[in-house]
């Protein structure tokens, strides 16, 4: 008895353990968002790298305080520390709004150690670029670049099962082929060049030197060595971070204060109006999968959050910020779906972040008006499935399966073979869901299916392309769709509201990753983007895209 007492007194003390060294560091990060900013006279804004917190919610905070900044007589100037960044359209939507800033005739300097190049686009909007004596510029052009699976495959037993409708549709090609198709080769070649461009044309303009030229240095890679970067005028300064810190105070005769961009955000959003009419904006960011999980777009939850929208009165319009690949195609028609009964209600502008391609450009036609960044990624409309089979694997292995069934179908596939109608019936499912895909497209952005069709085929596109050919309307950002969808209805004064509400407590959001249903087979390429998943030996259809560009 005093044994089990003994256990029981333990198990408790131990659930107490877990709980307050759960509990405490999720109520200091509370107390931390609550402290009162207290905000100085001469004060200077430092950026520095939001990397690690890139989602387009916090992307907009930072844009919205530049803004705000550059009619705050508190705010003396702005310094940018970054040295890597992610996201082409979010570094450009920054870089545009350093851009209006300097139109105060405030200063903006930057200083990095190790420079990437998208960090590099961002900078040169700055007066002035200090770099470390050690540093470097990574400048050396864009790449993408794919990891191919077949010999390997082929080499232990397996065999990929490839269903795909789109000819351009390459997140399947590193199971077909041991290199890069011809058809990806050329529509991967006109993307990086055409954000290449656009790049380096921004550059050219804010640092004064000939496009040529940046392409010069960059072949050559100059920018490996700081004092080339300063000799050929892509930075300003040589110098340590204590002499660069030195620089602003010494520009300024009286006492600065440094103000991070975070602390200046959540001083903002204390001095928010509380209007009565409001706008929302939902943010779908990441996979779009079936559940309704917290984790990126679950259609479930979204569906709920869609009809939270539709049922509040005090929201008249509605901005979609879409940043996704895609994902599974039954989820994203969900999704289509509802956010199609919410434009019969509410105006509904759609904005492109990095990626809107494959479902994600599916939910993005549901938009009145759809806004992409020219340096945004999108189309890739089209559809594939794979399925696996290991036959050479279990018989050098030894295993063996065997079933018994009611119908001559009833297993359509095992792990050792497909049956020939269960082949046949996949293929009609990619040409019935891309006709669909493009279907819907026509429909919705009134153009003919046979032109969607002839620019579809899993072909992507970047911004600045895709509003030639009218899969988007115009070229704009976050900020851009919100004044539109005020337009819209009308309104000059509202508040903004953000969906999914990010208010669920970090136990909550520990306990669901402890107990979530793991029960899932997934396969990843060489950038961890999602190719395949299995659920329940049920084959999953995907609208996807896997590319990333470094």
């Amino acid at each position: 008895m005093k044994n089990i007492f003994k256990y029981a007194l333990g198990t408790i003390l131990g659930i107490l353990c877990l709980m307050i060294i759960l509990i405490i560091p999720y109520y200091t990060y509370n107390n931390y968002k609550n402290k009162k900013i207290k905000l100085f006279n001469n004060n200077v804004l430092y950026i520095n790298n939001f990397h690690n917190n890139d989602n387009y919610d916090y992307v907009n905070a930072i844009i919205n305080a530049i803004i705000n900044a550059k009619n705050d007589k508190n705010i003396k100037g702005i310094i940018i520390e970054v040295d890597n960044l992610n996201g082409f359209s979010k570094v450009k939507n920054i870089r545009d709004a350093l851009k209006e800033f300097k139109k105060s005739k405030k200063f903006i300097y930057a200083y990095g150690q190790y420079i990437s190049q998208l960090a590099y686009y961002l900078c040169s909007v700055a007066d002035l670029i200090y770099l470390h004596p050690s540093g470097k510029l990574d400048i050396k052009g864009l790449s993408l670049s794919q990891t191919f699976y077949k010999k390997f495959a082929k080499k232990i037993g397996i065999k990929f099962n490839i269903f795909r409708h789109g000819k351009y549709k390459s997140a399947v090609e590193p199971f077909l082929y041991d290199k890069i198709s011809n058809e990806s080769r050329e529509q991967y070649k006109n993307l990086l060049s055409s954000i290449w461009n656009y790049i380096i044309n921004d550059i050219s303009k804010s640092r004064h030197l000939d496009i040529k030229f940046i392409n010069h240095f960059t072949n050559e890679l100059y920018g490996e060595i700081s004092n080339f970067s300063y000799k050929y005028n892509f930075i300003d300064k040589i110098a340590y971070y204590d002499e660069f810190i030195n620089a602003i105070k010494n520009k300024n005769k009286y006492k600065i204060n440094f103000l991070s961009i975070n602390d200046y955000i959540e001083y903002l959003s204390s001095k928010k109006d509380n209007y009565k009419n409001k706008i929302a904006i939902i943010y779908a960011e990441g996979l779009i999968k079936q559940g309704e999980g917290i984790n990126d777009i679950q259609d479930k939850n979204y569906e709920l959050i869609i009809n939270k929208i539709i049922n509040d009165p005090s929201i008249k319009s509605v901005v979609l910020q879409i940043n996704s690949k895609g994902g599974d195609a039954i989820a994203s028609e969900n999704i289509y779906h509802k956010l199609v009964l919410l434009k019969r209600k509410k105006p509904l502008i759609v904005s492109m972040g990095d990626y809107a391609t494959s479902g994600g450009y599916y939910i993005a036609v549901a938009g009145n008006k759809i806004l992409a960044s020219p340096l945004s990624i999108t189309g890739s409309i089209g559809v594939f499935g794979i399925i696996m089979t290991i036959k050479e694997l279990t018989n050098k292995l030894g295993i063996t399966q065997d079933y018994v069934s009611t119908n001559k179908n009833s297993i359509p596939f095992s792990i050792n073979n497909i049956k020939n109608k269960y082949k046949n019936i996949m293929l009609k499912n990619m040409t019935y869901f891309y006709n669909k895909f493009i279907t819907t497209i026509s429909k919705e952005r009134k153009i003919s299916k046979d032109k969607i069709n002839r620019i579809a085929q899993g072909k992507i596109w970047s911004g600045i392309d895709a509003l030639k050919i009218g899969l988007i309307d115009s070229l704009g950002n976050l900020n851009d769709a919100i004044k539109i969808a005020a337009k819209q209805v009308n309104l000059k004064n509202y508040s903004i509201v953000n969906f999914p509400i990010k208010k669920e407590s970090f136990i909550k959001k520990l306990l669901f990753n402890i107990f979530k249903n793991n029960n899932y087979y997934q396969i990843y390429n060489d950038n961890k983007n999602l190719l395949l998943q299995l659920k329940n030996n049920n084959i999953y259809i995907y609208t996807y895209t896997n590319i990333s560009i470094n």
